[in-house]
């Protein structure tokens, strides 16, 4: 019986086997084309990622791929069977990119699999072979349950790690093109200064190819150290270095090396390192910030040497040795706190990235018992920092944040004189203004002003080091308690309010606007009066300053504010700013709007981004650090009556509580003149010269072509028209008010050249060359290009307000000559000193009735130009000699430009020739003028 159904089950395996196999052959796998491979990133736009320290990097991007192949994969069918294709195998080539370059392998992964590990700090190769060539019985059993189930295109390798040959081309600025990747890009570029992989021959069982991640160091030495690893991270000061000249493009010299260094070796030191993969578009400021929060210190710019610094919160002062604010220099204590236990924390989580854990994201913790003690409650807070690599280094950071946030700490708001021109965020100063005994605070904010003002503002934090630890007793503070007394209003003003809001509040002006800022001295809003007269109430505005200088044509504006969160902006479009005016915000006299607000990470101030500048009746301008910032959007004052236009009128704000004010007489007027707002043009947007937007540098040497975008006041939606020229959105523009253009030269800050005003389109040509330099008394550096706006409403003619203006470098033949002067009929030219010896061709832009005479030496008249020509030569000039020129010419009208070329030197000279004298041709060759017989202009 056994032998007879062991018989029976070969046969009906035989017979099974062999039906299989016939089915199989319907069922062949098909291979996958390269179209259909899938690529974890691989997208051309992406941001070259740069690393500092040592990292992992997710994700490479896969800049190319291509060679593709493919190998069948069969398996033996067994008894009567044919070989059967179970799968394929494909081969091809992949190109990642991972990062700024020069950079060190590590580390190679595949999926979640360590593939390779090492140090590859050239260009080399890396093995990869982690196919086995062996099956284990495990496999097998799968084969078997395969091949009677009919599904040959199953994988049994879950795995199915890749193999073949890495390249590794570790960014460097002569490295060469790949050989291999030469046969597909044609020309193949060397890929300088970027780290990439090349896998040659790449081998996989499935088109879905998963994320390769790599280990690469980078390790930047710009302040040559010693050594300037820390650990395996590197020193954030030569990443500060780094950002410094090679993002910012300053020069060494503009940076206090011996002072860097300084703080490098304390880090060093510290064993504070710092390893971080920027892979975004984030602003290297956000990286300087992340360092800043990392080293616990702030870079800034020392206003004695010109030379940026780093100044690290460490207990290495001595309290006497410190700048003071005492009764010597303080003239106003504006605001103080003494800080309370309320106020602080007792546990602090610290997010970090745990290289030791596989780059997992991790935490370290600090708790202060007895700030909890005290508190009877745990009062949590969590602080990221993503540049810290090593489990150490995140305890001691926690333990460093939780002591600064588990103390009360004092603070203080002062004015002083000028004494601490010098101050910056962050810098000890010895304080002992009105306490009894000095306290070691540091600066946090610093408002120097300009120049012309004999006062500064600065926000004062008491020093950590100079606080006790948290005890079950509250510290002495030091403080003695001020009286507060309200006052008249430091920060307000007065100004028309636009048409813009006037209509859209369906008011009928002229009215005011008014703004008056929080001095924290108890006025809750303020009452406005009109020359004598109550004329309203308002609540208190929002102030800030311009925190970094602003360009014209800037989208994003960093904002220097306390006490203002961007929760009380609204994220927005263009379309609601334009129609509603929301988010609107007055920079110096310019109207702007943000889409989007952020918080800055230190809690000084606020991110403005995808701004609308120039809104309303306003033009885009260029604005400087420290400048006024009103928050309009967030409560401004109107008066409740209509005023008479073109008056001067007084307006006072009154501060007030609910049952106080300050007395009428105790507060200063604001004499404001009206000038017809609401009835004024628009100022155009986007000026361009020569066709650029906002141009660095401008040719003048041909007139200027200058072109701009026409705004109107009559249409609602102020958006819309910044970009879209007024008559494509209003036909009836510019004849309805018969609108009118015209252009302005400053030189200087003076108005040197005045245009007249054209027929309404949107252009204007600049002067001829020879006017520009006549104005400016010589080639000017730069000059400011301004239009001006202007229209007839109710019979008058008005100019805007403001013009579009731009600043720009001049491009000229005659930079760096020598201008030789304006010179009248019968006048001598400055003298010039011949920069070479050879002859001087003399030329004129058009010809004058006269000659044109020139001596050297004090010797004889030459006729260098005879009448009506426009060349001519002074041959035998020897290098030094010294050459004047004049011409007797009071016929000609308009100016000529004499230019007058030096042989084989770069500097020549050039004049403007007027013909305004009376000139009697009798007398000799005096300076200052031919002959004695010369009327006067």
């Amino acid at each position: 019986m056994f032998w007879f159904t062991l018989i029976m089950w070969a046969v009906s395996f035989a017979i099974s086997t062999y039906m299989a196999n016939e089915a199989a052959k319907d069922m062949q796998p098909k291979a996958a084309r390269l179209d259909e491979f899938m690529f974890p990133t691989a997208t051309e736009d992406r941001p070259i990622p740069w690393v500092w320290g040592k990292v992992r990097q997710k994700g490479p991007n896969v800049v190319w791929y291509g060679d593709y192949r493919v190998n069948k994969k069969k398996e033996d069918g067994g008894m009567f069977r044919s070989d059967v294709t179970v799968g394929y195998r494909y081969l091809l080539g992949l190109q990642m990119g991972l990062c700024k370059g020069p950079a060190v392998l590590t580390k190679v992964w595949y999926g979640d699999k360590l593939i390779w590990s090492g140090r590859l700090a050239g260009e080399g190769d890396v093995q990869i072979n982690l196919k086995p060539n062996w099956r284990t019985w495990f496999d097998w059993f799968f084969i078997i349950a395969r091949l009677q189930n009919n599904i040959p295109s199953m994988t049994y390798d879950y795995d199915n790690p890749p193999s073949g040959v890495l390249h590794f081309y570790p960014g460097t600025y002569d490295q060469t093109p790949d050989d291999y990747l030469s046969h597909f890009q044609s020309p193949c570029p060397a890929y300088r200064g970027l780290a990439y992989c090349i896998f040659d021959g790449f081998v996989s069982e499935s088109p879905q190819v998963q994320a390769f991640a790599f280990e690469v160091e980078r390790i930047p030495n710009g302040l040559e150290l010693a050594d300037p690893t820390i650990g395996e991270d590197a020193n954030p000061m030569n990443v500060a270095y780094e950002i410094f000249t090679d993002v910012y493009g300053y020069l060494p010299a503009d940076i206090d090396l011996p002072n860097f260094n300084t703080a490098a070796a304390t880090l060093a030191a510290e064993g504070n390192g710092f390893s971080y993969l920027k892979d975004n578009t984030d602003r290297a400021s956000a990286i300087i910030a992340m360092i800043e929060k990392q080293i616990n210190g702030h870079f800034h710019l020392n206003a004695q040497s010109g030379k940026w610094q780093i100044e690290l919160v460490r207990n290495d002062y001595v309290l006497d040795d410190l700048a003071t604010l005492d009764d010597s220099n303080v003239t106003e204590c504006k605001m103080f706190s003494r800080g309370t236990w309320t106020g602080t924390t007792n546990e602090l989580r610290l997010s970090f990235i745990n290289r030791s854990n596989d780059y997992m994201e991790s935490s370290a913790l600090a708790q202060d018992l007895a700030n909890m003690a005290i508190q009877s409650v745990k009062i949590p807070t969590t602080v990221e920092m993503m540049g810290v690599r090593e489990p150490v280094l995140a305890t001691e950071l926690a333990w460093r944040e939780l002591r600064s946030m588990s103390v009360p700490l004092a603070m203080a708001r002062v004015v002083t004189d000028r004494s601490l021109w010098f101050g910056y965020i962050g810098m000890p100063v010895k304080y002992n203004y009105n306490v009894s005994a000095p306290i070691a605070m540091r600066i946090t904010k610093i408002n120097v002003g300009s120049a012309d003002q004999d006062s500064i503002e600065i926000d004062l934090c008491q020093d950590l080091f100079a606080s006790g630890q948290a005890t079950f007793a509250p510290p002495e503070s030091g403080w003695t308690i001020p009286t507060t007394t309200m006052t008249e209003f430091a920060e307000r003003t007065a100004m028309e309010l636009p048409q813009a809001v006037v209509r859209r509040n369906g008011l009928t002006g002229p009215l005011i606007w008014t703004l008056a800022a929080n001095q924290y001295d108890g006025a809750e809003n303020y009452k406005i009066t009109i020359d004598g007269i109550d004329d309203g109430t308002a609540a208190l505005t929002g102030r800030g300053t311009v925190d970094g200088d602003i360009s014209a044509e800037a989208t994003t504006i960093d904002i220097a504010c306390a006490n203002i969160e961007a929760r009380q902006f609204l994220t927005t479009t263009g379309t609601q700013i334009g129609q509603d005016l929301v988010n609107l915000i007055l920079v110096g006299g310019e109207l702007v709007a943000p889409t989007a607000v952020a918080d800055l990470g230190d809690g000084t101030g606020l991110r403005l981004t995808g701004c609308y500048r120039g809104l309303c009746d306003t033009a885009p301008a260029v604005h400087a650090n420290g400048e006024d910032v009103w928050f309009v959007c967030l409560g401004a004052g109107i008066n409740n009556t209509t005023q008479t236009p073109s008056a001067l009128i007084s307006v006072k704000l009154i501060p007030t509580t609910v049952d106080s004010e300050v007395a009428a007489g105790d507060v200063t007027d604001i004499a404001l003149q009206l000038a017809r707002r609401e009835d004024r043009p628009y100022p155009p947007t986007l000026l361009t010269l020569n066709a650029l937007t906002f141009p660095v540098s401008t040719d003048i040497d041909s007139p200027v072509a200058v072109a701009f975008n026409r705004r109107d006041h009559r249409i609602l939606d102020e958006v819309s028209q910044l970009a879209t020229d007024a008559e494509t959105l209003d036909g009836t523009f510019p004849a309805a008010e018969t609108t009118q253009y015209r252009l302005r030269l400053k030189n200087l800050g003076s108005v040197v050249w005045t245009g007249a005003y054209n027929a309404g389109a949107a252009s204007l040509t600049g002067p001829a060359l020879v006017k520009i330099v006549r104005a400016c008394d010589g080639c000017p550096t730069a000059l400011t290009f301004c239009v001006t706006a202007r229209h007839t409403t109710g019979g008058d003619t008005l100019e805007a307000l403001q013009d579009i203006e731009h600043e720009t470098t001049v491009v000229s033949a005659l930079s760096n000559d020598f201008y030789l002067g304006t010179l009248d009929t019968g006048e001598t030219s400055e003298p010039w000193t011949a920069p070479a010896t050879g002859d001087y061709d003399f030329t004129l832009d058009v010809a004058i009735a006269t000659d044109l005479q020139a001596k050297v030496n004090g010797g004889a008249l030459q006729t260098i130009i005879s009448s009506g020509n426009t060349t001519g030569t002074l041959t035998g000039v020897t290098e030094g000699d010294i050459i004047e020129i004049r011409h007797t010419d009071s016929a000609s009208s308009d100016e000529r430009l004499l230019r007058i070329d030096a042989p084989g030197v770069t500097t020549d000279a050039y004049a403007v020739l007027i013909f305004t004298n009376v000139y009697w041709q009798t007398g000799g060759f005096g300076r200052g003028g031919f002959g004695v017989g010369r009327f006067g202009r």
